[in-house]
């Protein structure tokens, strides 16, 4: 019976412990083999949004700043920090920082959806992207390993961060992690919306009939950056 779901090509990488495999030339899936642990074993370039840490300004609240070396961690979700001993550590109290100048690129944090990055600003709202690697859905590894000829299932019960702290997952079988990315919108009194067909309509609502038809017009996919900055481009126009 032919395979239905898409060719799979498997990267196997000399000495690192994981296996790379991209679906569909739009979703990485990261397999970590049984008895590795997943911030070991995935590379800097995978579980860090930056290959090296990056000199950064953390500006807070109450006015006060703080400087150093930094670096997101999205297998964690965490801004995370090199002390002066060397020791990588998260950091504390986040709900206290205003923003993050990092590497040329901006950060701020949000209660609900932890670390975002700034990806452009527009006059009425500013496009925010937010990244994290995450285990896969129980339905969507056994159709991976329907398709890979995987054998092996056991449980995971949490990712050791290397840190001292663990995160729970509901997982059997190989560690398997995908990159999620989710668009954010950011208006002027600093609330955070999805980057969706709702969230743009709530910003924009006194021209929904003309974003609508732009919408269905240029057939907008809101998991598509590019596309996202069109239709907020348009609509930056039609309301100056």
């Amino acid at each position: 019976m032919r395979n239905r779901l898409p060719q799979i090509l498997i990267l196997i990488l000399c000495g690192v412990g994981y296996f790379p495999v991209l679906l569909a030339q739009e979703e990485t899936i990261f397999r970590i083999k049984s008895g590795q642990e997943a911030q070991q074993a995935l590379p800097m370039q995978v579980k860090y949004r930056y290959e090296t840490f990056q000199h950064g300004t953390i500006s807070f609240y109450n006015g006060k700043t703080s400087s150093g070396k930094l670096n997101y961690n999205l297998l964690l979700g965490d801004m995370q920090f090199v002390n002066p001993a060397r020791d990588t550590l998260s950091l504390a109290n986040e709900q206290t920082i205003r923003q993050i100048r990092l590497g040329g690129d901006t950060f701020y944090y949000d209660a609900r959806h932890g670390y975002i990055e700034v990806v452009q600003t527009y006059p009425l709202a500013t496009l925010a992207i937010q990244q994290k690697l995450l285990p896969l859905s129980k339905e969507k590894m056994g159709a991976y390993e329907q398709s890979s000829g995987v054998s092996s299932i056991r449980e995971y019960g949490s990712i050791n961060t290397g840190t001292g702290a663990t995160h729970q997952l509901e997982l059997k079988g190989d560690l398997l992690i995908t990159k999620k990315v989710t668009y954010l919108l950011i208006d002027k009194n600093q609330r955070v919306r999805r980057a969706n067909r709702s969230g743009i309509l709530r910003l924009f609502a006194q021209d929904k009939k003309e974003i609508n038809a732009f919408i269905e017009e240029q057939r907008i996919n809101f998991n598509q950056l590019e596309d996202l900055q069109s239709l907020l481009e348009f609509c930056q126009q039609i309301t100056s």
